[in-house]
């Protein structure tokens, strides 16, 4: 009689769930940005000798690329949820026009050569909110201090430059998310509300300028525990 082969059982394997991030200890994390920045200020002290109203030019906005930036952090994980960490940010875009809403077209635009960069110091404190599946949320935000510099020229009733650089209070808050690949190693990403305001710069080396620099940042990068 013919034999009948045994049909061959095959048992599938679970996948092995990773193991949650290590609570408590040192950390370094890593992340690079990108940003959109927005830039206002206003000036003082406009000659009156100048062929324009200077009351026109009193107020400006910096219209701003897209640009780029580096975060790096070394914090403490107290074991809680709560994370404090310090923080180093370096941010760049590139100017594209200058816009005064006061003054009268076309006269109230002008194309811009230059960048502009914020470089922050940052306490920050976030709280991962729980686990979902191998997703950790967090939320948080931080206080510190910001070095803005303007680099621009333009032409407008004569060349003109805003060349100068100043530090300011900065805060920002935000939320991200935290990935685990291992116990010790984790891909972030985040999205934070940067802002310093109060920088005093000077137009043409003689007028005063107070500027306000804000920019929305989408990190994304990797968490180191030790």
């Amino acid at each position: 009689a013919d034999q009948q082969t045994e049909p061959v059982v095959v048992v599938a394997t679970a996948p092995v769930p990773i193991a949650p991030v290590a609570a408590g200890g040192l950390y370094g994390a890593l992340s690079l940005a990108a940003i959109q920045p927005d830039a206002d200020f206003t000036l003082d002290n406009i000659p009156t000798e100048s062929e324009i109203d200077p009351t026109d030019y009193e107020n400006g906005d910096v219209d701003l690329d897209n640009g780029f930036g580096a975060v790096g952090a070394l914090g403490y994980d107290l074991g809680t949820g709560l994370r404090v960490e310090a923080e180093l940010g370096r941010f760049k875009a590139d100017s594209n026009r200058l816009v005064f809403p006061d003054a009268t077209a076309p006269l109230n635009a002008v194309d811009t050569d230059g960048d502009v960069t914020l470089t922050t110091g940052m306490i920050n404190v976030w709280y991962d909110v729980g686990n979902f599946g191998n997703v950790q949320p967090f939320i948080g935000g931080g206080i510190g201090m910001a070095k803005g510099e303007i680099d621009a020229t333009f032409e407008l009733d004569g060349v003109n430059e805003i060349s100068d650089s100043d530090t300011a209070f900065a805060w920002q808050v935000g939320a991200g998310l935290e990935v685990p690949l291992s116990t010790n190693m984790s891909v972030i990403a985040s999205y934070r509300y940067l802002a310093s305001d109060g920088l005093e710069m000077t137009y043409n080396d003689v007028i005063g300028v107070d500027a306000d620099i804000s920019t929305h940042v989408v990190a994304v990068g990797a968490m180191f525990r030790f």
